[in-house]
């Protein structure tokens, strides 16, 4: 969708490939900035490589969702964001899905507060970065599945990987009924809509990191574009208890 906004901008023509089940919230908004969409795969990794294929084809400028500086450097800003408003913090908790997030967010948090811990969270179907980082390697996930659609890369990024082993401390596991209970609980106690995605860092502190006596934590809320059949079907299985 940021592409698609800043396409339309500066009055470029952008086309975005996604995968065939992409949220169709989601498309909606890409649309309504006046990009086209390509509908392929099943998951991120398959649109990426037929977005290669037409980046090929017809010379257009290619931006990757994560494994780019300049996505990352702007993704880093939110760490900068958190520095400046909340100096007391020790952990900041970020969500994985590539890797751009939480590689732009570690390196602004540990240049800035070399103290801080930085943790990342991942959806149990898609481990990826998870077994990347114990490993030394990028490892690629064969069967992926996770409501989180916005975590959902198979395989991450040379450069995220980078960086993620260089500066972030932990990565977690949360399963699917952690991330819906965390975007139950948002919904309920704050009145934040949040994607599974979004909810992924409460879910992990409310559920798989233990933090100190003495830890403040920050959580990355990052993605609000939850589908209506899944928040109905979520608001459903909690009327029904």
């Amino acid at each position: 969708m940021a592409v698609a906004y800043g396409a339309q901008l500066f009055g470029l023509k952008a086309t975005i490939c996604v995968p065939e089940d992409a949220n169709p919230d989601k498309l909606a908004g890409i649309e309504s900035h006046g990009a086209h969409i390509v509908k392929f795969g099943d998951v991120y990794d398959d649109a990426y490589q037929k977005a290669l294929e037409l980046q090929r084809k017809t010379g257009a400028t290619f931006i990757h969702a994560f494994d780019d500086p300049d996505v990352i450097a702007g993704q880093g800003t939110v760490g900068i964001e958190i520095f400046e408003d909340l100096r007391e913090f020790n952990t900041v908790i970020v969500p994985i899905g590539g890797g751009g997030l939480i590689s732009g967010v570690s390196v602004a948090i540990k240049q800035l507060k070399p103290e801080a811990k930085v943790i990342g969270v991942e959806p149990r179907g898609v481990p990826s970065m998870y077994n990347s980082f114990r490993s030394g390697r990028r490892v690629e996930v064969k069967e992926a599945t996770t409501i989180a659609d916005g975590l959902l890369a198979k395989k991450p990024g040379k450069l995220t990987l980078r960086i993620v082993k260089r500066y972030v401390d932990k990565i977690v596991l949360v399963t699917e009924d952690q991330l819906k209970l965390g975007i139950l609980t948002l919904l309920r106690s704050s009145h934040v809509l949040a994607e599974a995605a979004g909810a992924a860092a409460l879910a992990a502190l409310l559920h798989e990191y233990k933090p100190g006596p003495d830890e403040r934590c920050v959580l990355i809320v990052s993605g609000a574009n939850i589908s209506f059949d899944l928040l109905s079907s979520l608001l459903s299985e909690q009327q029904a208890k």
